[in-house]
């Protein structure tokens, strides 16, 4: 499967892989350990017709695209996941408009995911109300990213992943 999703920049990154590791240490999350902090706006083609060679061209469509500032909110359970909610969620629209992605995708958009709810019975915020990065963030790195899972549902048991493409996103001055 081939994502489009913005990465974070280093500073942002290392909070939410604490917030990780917070969800492994205090809950045992296996799935905190499968992808790095990463926001999905949505998946691109389906997987046989994906040429990972142009996975370059596909980020050249966002030239001139300008990062709308976005901050993290509070880790929260969204059905089976944990995610930081982007507020507000502009770039990632801006994202899906610009690009012919699929309609499903099996991590949810405008967040960061950080991992699964592996047990129905954790809390739906994990780690307090508190956001994860309240400062705008002004740059991320729009990334076409393959992820390779052989064993749904705990596809986090046997994920690989890769970066295939990035191009740096900024806010208008």
């Amino acid at each position: 499967m081939f994502l489009l999703g913005l990465s974070l920049p280093d500073h942002v990154e290392q909070i939410c892989y604490r917030a990780q590791d917070s969800l492994w240490q205090q809950y045992g999350l296996v799935s905190t350990r499968a992808l790095p902090p990463l926001i999905v706006a949505g998946r691109l083609d389906e997987p046989q017709s994906f040429d990972p060679r142009t996975a370059h061209s596909v980020l050249r469509a966002l030239q001139g695209l300008a990062l709308v500032p976005f901050t993290l909110q509070a880790v929260r359970a969204l059905d089976d996941v944990y995610v930081a909610p982007l507020k507000p969620s502009a770039t990632c629209r801006a994202l899906r408009e610009r690009l012919p992605l699929a309609a499903n995708c099996d991590l949810p958009p405008d967040s960061v995911f950080l991992g699964c709810r592996e047990h129905p019975g954790l809390p739906r915020q994990p780690l307090g109300s508190a956001p994860l990065w309240p400062r705008p963030i002004n740059t991320a790195s729009a990334i076409v990213i393959e992820v390779v899972s052989a064993h749904p549902p705990c596809w986090w048991q046997t994920v690989a992943w890769r970066i295939a493409a990035e191009r740096k996103l900024t806010a208008a001055e």
